[in-house]
């Protein structure tokens, strides 16, 4: 019977995905995601040369750029186990593959010896164990390959044994991490994911692929070192393109429920409008601090809707990055199988366009109806505060109209009056207050207010 706890060479593979410029970050923040990435690869040893050497790299043009192989002398193997890191820097992110394998062991006929397949898990707490940290920012796949022992060996089997050895996915279980299954460069590859969860803080999506070669005369190492060495470019774009995708679809989670509370806040501030314009007496002053609350919801929530349609523009042109690399593998002459090799990871391109993409442009079509309430109730309290100030300017002219006018009447009647022979009086006589000249005089005063008090009753 044969043993499918092994494999000869079995090899472990992490890509690794961080984001190197954010949109509108400053110098110091971009200097800084330069030396958090660099230290998962230098740790202590990383100093301000080598931070000057890989930014002058980074200068250059090209979206696809290795960031150590320009460096003599500062490409660095793994500081434990046989194995390298080779970051590059795919636009805005770094990338990161750090290869962990298994000595070649050959019996006394020099024949290559499997190994078991625990090796898969002592390789991959290497890998963990070299890293600042584990979890990429953006997000990170998983490759593991060898070849297998003879040709009896069932791969369907051994590859179940190689996902529990690796031990990546939480209560594990292969029917329901399996998404495809097919071949790949002649090897029988399986694909499982562990989709992001909404009640994790950071994105907590897992993704791992088996592939595994026959064991044939054909098939030696050298040749598939050989498929797997010209192969490792091409999934260090695809994995970013689906690990960026999967990122952005997290992230408009987050904003969907933050955009949800606010859009809360919106319905009770519209619900409420009617009431506040029915009352009998406006209070200007709190409907100006309503008016400066609203305004300040707008904002925020005009610059959360402006972010889901950034996320769901990244989504859109990753997507379809995703599916151009697919194609680009297949045309690659690695087997005789085009069309198998084309169908190689297709179903996370179908699955994130179906699922991923219209439900961030269904969420987008839902929110904007909410920044529409918003700008329709600015409008009205807008209208409403400036009828009242409109008002208020009313009644204040008014006022100085009629006060003035009475004042001017006064004044003529104060002079008719003083023209006339003055009565003489004694000290203390207040008799004057009750002649017809004070009466006179004081009658357009009078009338004044009795004017006003009628134009606000009748207001």
């Amino acid at each position: 019977m044969v043993d499918s706890d092994q494999l000869i060479y079995p090899t472990v593979d992490l890509f690794l995905y961080d984001l190197g410029e954010g949109l509108g970050e400053s110098d110091p923040k971009i200097e800084q995601n330069r030396r958090n990435f660099f230290t998962r690869i230098y740790g202590e040893k990383l100093d301000t040369e080598i931070l000057n050497k890989i930014k002058r790299v980074e200068e250059k043009a090209g979206d696809y750029l290795p960031l150590l192989s320009h460096l003599p002398g500062c490409v660095q193997p793994l500081k434990q186990g046989d194995g390298y890191y080779s970051p590059v820097k795919l636009g805005d992110t770094y990338g990161l593959q750090i290869d962990c394998s298994g000595e070649i062991e050959k019996d006394v006929k020099k024949r290559l010896s499997p190994k078991p397949l625990i090796s898969l898990a002592e390789s991959k707490t290497l890998i963990k164990n070299q890293l600042n940290s584990c979890e990429g920012t953006i997000g990170q796949s998983w490759f593991v390959w060898g070849l297998l022992t003879s040709p009896e060996q069932n791969s369907l089997e051994t590859a179940q044994k190689c996902y529990q050895q690796i031990n990546l996915f939480p209560d594990d279980n292969w029917e329901r991490d399996l998404q495809q299954t097919g071949e790949f460069l002649g090897a029988h590859f399986y694909e499982l994911w562990k989709p992001p969860s909404h009640q994790h803080q950071t994105c907590d999506s897992v993704h791992l692929i088996i592939c595994l070669f026959d064991a044939q005369l054909n098939h030696s190492l050298s040749d598939v070192q050989e498929k797997i060495r010209r192969i490792y470019p091409q999934l260090m774009r695809l994995f970013y393109y689906r690990n960026k995708v999967i990122w952005s679809y997290w992230q408009s989670r987050q904003l969907k429920i933050e955009l949800k509370e606010k859009y809360s806040t919106i319905q009770t501030t519209v619900n409420n409008l009617p009431q506040q314009v029915d009352q009998p007496r406006l209070n200007l002053n709190q409907l100006q601090k309503e008016l400066a609350d609203i305004l300040k919801v707008l904002s925020i929530y005009s610059n959360q809707l402006s972010s889901l349609e950034q996320q769901e523009s990244t989504i859109k042109t990753n997507l379809k990055n995703y599916q151009k690399r697919l194609n680009t593998i297949a045309e690659l002459d690695f087997n005789s199988n085009p069309e198998a090799t084309r169908k190689f990871l297709s179903f996370f391109s179908d699955y994130a366009e179906k699922k991923y993409l219209e439900e961030t442009k269904s969420n987008l079509i839902s929110f904007n109806s909410g920044f529409k309430l918003l700008e329709n109730a600015i409008k009205t309290i807008e209208g409403i505060i400036s009828i009242e100030q409109t008002k208020s300017d009313r009644n204040l002219n008014l006022t100085i109209g009629v006060v003035g006018t009475a004042l001017a009447m006064s004044g003529v009647t104060a002079s008719v009056l003083s023209a006339q022979p003055e009565r003489p009086k004694s000290h203390g006589d207040f008799s004057f207050m009750a002649s017809p000249a004070f009466f006179i005089s004081s009658l357009p005063l009078l009338i004044s207010v009795i004017i006003l008090g009628l134009s606000r009753f009748f207001r």
